[in-house]
């Protein structure tokens, strides 16, 4: 997991505990930061992405205004 900022301890636990429930699976987290996401944080499980930076949901507007 890629996160905008540096993840409490307590945040880490509370986020793996709530990707285990939705996936269905025990879950561990890698956390790193980059502040280039701007905010949010890109989750990275097996071939399954979840992007909720807003530097993605930015691109993903450019994208939409671009068509």
């Amino acid at each position: 997991m890629t996160a905008a900022y540096e993840l409490t301890d307590e945040q880490q636990q509370k986020l793996a505990q709530a990707l285990s429930t939705k996936l269905e699976r025990k879950v561990s987290l890698a956390a790193s930061s980059d502040k280039s996401l701007i905010g949010g944080a890109i989750i990275r499980t097996g071939d399954l992405v979840i992007d909720a930076s807003v530097r993605g949901k930015l691109t993903k507007l450019a994208d939409a205004l671009g068509s």
